[in-house]
C-alpha cells in the first residue's frame, strides 16, 4: 500500500495525518510510522467502523505526563489508542472476550506479514495497537472482566 499525504493531509482512505499529531502539530514520522499506518489502514478496513484515534505521536514529556512507558510505541509514532465501538457495552461477557480476541487475532497476523511485532492492549474502554522492532506485548488492563 502506498501512502501519499495530500493537501488535507489523507494519508490513506480512513486516516489524515493530523489524527496521530500530538495536539494537532507535533508528530515524529520515520519507516516504523509508514509500516504503522499501513497496517492500521489494512486493520480499519477489517474492523469495518470508525477508529478516531485518540492517541498517537505523544512527545516524550508529555508520554510522562500521562504515565506512559519510557519505550511506548507512541513516542515514534508506532501506537494509537482508540475507544471501543458503542455496541461493546452492550455484549455479554463472552461476545466482549471474543470481540476483543478477534481484534488480537487479527492484529497479530496483519503484523506478522509486515515482519513487525504486535502490541495489544485492552483497557476498560479503549484499545491499544501498536508494533515494534523488539518484541509482542499483549496487555490486559481491564478492570471490569
Amino acid at each position: 500500500m502506498k501512502i501519499t499525504v495530500s493537501g488535507s493531509g489523507q494519508l490513506t482512505q480512513h486516516f489524515k495525518l493530523s489524527e496521530f499529531c500530538h495536539k494537532g502539530s507535533e508528530i515524529y514520522i520515520d519507516y516504523r510510522f509508514i509500516v504503522f499506518v499501513q497496517l492500521l489502514e489494512q486493520f480499519r478496513v477489517w474492523y469495518n467502523r470508525p477508529i478516531n484515534i485518540n492517541s498517537g505521536y505523544r512527545p516524550a514529556a508529555y508520554n510522562r505526563q500521562v504515565g506512559g512507558s519510557t519505550n511506548s510505541s507512541h513516542l515514534f509514532t508506532g501506537a494509537v489508542d482508540f475507544n471501543l465501538p458503542a455496541e461493546y457495552y452492550g455484549y455479554n461477557r463472552a461476545r466482549k472476550e471474543q470481540f476483543l480476541q478477534n481484534v488480537k487475532t487479527k492484529w497479530c497476523a496483519l503484523c506478522q506479514t509486515a515482519g513487525v511485532f504486535p502490541q495489544v492492549n485492552f483497557y476498560d474502554t479503549y484499545l491499544h495497537l501498536g508494533i515494534s522492532t523488539k518484541n509482542s506485548s499483549f496487555l490486559d488492563k481491564r478492570t471490569k472482566k
